[in-house]
């Protein structure tokens, strides 16, 4: 197997060469849409405590 990508490296060198950019840009991809649903999820849950906050109050007065 090591021989085989030293074979593609050694024939397509500008091919070879882009393949950790791409991953690169799939991973940073990944990482926003990950950091988005995890901010999505961090307004809600602050909303519901914010929420939860106010009806304590409400009964202790």
């Amino acid at each position: 197997m090591i021989t085989g990508l030293g074979v593609f490296v050694l024939f397509n060198p500008l091919e070879s060469a882009s393949v950790p950019f791409i991953l690169l840009g799939i991973s940073f991809m990944l990482y926003g849409v990950s950091e988005l649903v995890n901010g999505v999820r961090w307004r809600k849950y602050s909303r519901m405590q914010q929420q939860k906050e106010s009806e304590a109050i409400e009964l202790i007065e």
